[in-house]
């Protein structure tokens, strides 16, 4: 896998979403496992995440940013009891994280719209390889 250009391999455009992305690097990588799963409840979402967490898999949230201002698709870095910590952005000085009350998450996910969804790693099934 080619970190430095993966941005650009795996980019569909007005396409991307969890499902298209994650079909497009099974194409290529039919050994990588990207779960994918949209939810009507904001609770149900929380609870899937730290779940994801507690059981040491890499996750990513779609989370609503406001009315009609879209989403923003952000790898978990920590749950807690009253807070999620997300990685809003990276460059080489370091990563910018964002830190919202599960609340918020909560009623941003209850609330607005799109941000629906999540997508983790699952580990391989030994039988693609």
């Amino acid at each position: 896998m080619n970190l430095q250009t993966f941005q650009e391999d795996f980019d569909l455009g007005n396409s991307n979403s969890f499902d298209s992305v994650a079909g497009k690097i099974r194409e290529r990588y039919p050994t990588i496992d990207i779960q994918t799963r949209r939810f009507d409840q904001g609770l149900e979402k929380i609870r899937k995440i730290q779940s994801l967490i507690d059981e040491r898999k890499p996750c990513l949230i779609s989370l609503a940013l406001g009315h009609d201002l879209g989403w923003h698709i952000m790898p978990i870095v920590r749950v807690g009891d009253r807070r999620i910590e997300m990685i809003h952005s990276a460059n080489t000085r370091g990563n910018h994280t964002w830190s919202f009350s599960v609340e918020e998450i909560k009623w941003r996910h209850d609330n607005l719209s799109g941000g629906k969804d999540i997508s983790w790693i699952e580990l391989a099934d030994p039988n693609r390889i």
